[in-house]
């Protein structure tokens, strides 16, 4: 059966993103780690409602992790100032993130290390490790959100959207490279009503 729900690709968003700084603990024992964004830019893809292009300023991610699961929480925060002139609005990324050992070195190292953790990877093996002063993060799903702007822009603040992350060592000591793919979600149209869900498939 396929889903009730599919996705379009719609926009990309890239970064160069200073190493975490760790911010010690809250009240719950959660590490508090600080990214700043040195620039960032994001462009619509040509499957998208609309074409534009932008750079995000003042950047800031504030991440909270659980260590002993090695589940992390973003909160990402910024300003899209699109290339036509057109009034910034906000842009803000939430999601859940395991814990990829992989992407230690490249978000937490000052030393460049070469390595680059593909879009998609998440860590479900059975050996993962606590890993206390550092934020452990890894690549799951993030949730973006849009506010503000004028009326050509309303469509991104009233879509749904899910997106996949990549991260690369830039060859920069204390900065990484980020990109995101995003995607809006839409509902399959169907003909199905209450207690048909399970047994009629769906096209999109």
């Amino acid at each position: 059966m396929q889903p009730f729900t599919y996705l379009v690709p719609a926009l990309f968003f890239n970064a160069t993103v200073n190493t975490v700084k760790p911010l010690g603990h809250n009240s719950f024992g959660a590490a508090l780690g600080l990214f700043e964004f040195e620039s960032a830019t994001l462009y619509s893809e040509p499957e998208f409602d609309f074409q534009f292009s932008a750079s995000v300023a003042s950047g800031i991610n504030f991440a909270t992790t659980n260590e002993n699961a090695g589940i992390s929480s973003p909160d990402f925060r910024g300003t899209v100032v699109p290339n036509d002139g057109a009034a910034p609005f906000q842009m803000k990324m939430s999601g859940v993130q395991l814990g990829n050992e992989a992407v230690l070195p490249v978000i937490s190292g000052n030393i460049p290390s070469g390595l680059e953790v593909p879009y998609g990877t998440v860590y479900r093996g059975p050996n993962q490790r606590r890993c206390p002063n550092y934020i452990l993060t890894g690549l799951i799903v993030l949730t973006p959100t849009f506010r503000g702007g004028e009326s050509k822009y309303k469509t991104l603040e009233n879509s749904v959207f899910v997106a996949s992350e990549t991260v690369s060592d830039s060859g920069i000591p204390g900065k990484f490279l980020l990109g995101v793919k995003i995607s809006k979600v839409l509902a399959s149209r169907t003909n199905i009503t209450i207690g048909e869900e399970f047994s009629v498939s769906i096209s999109t």
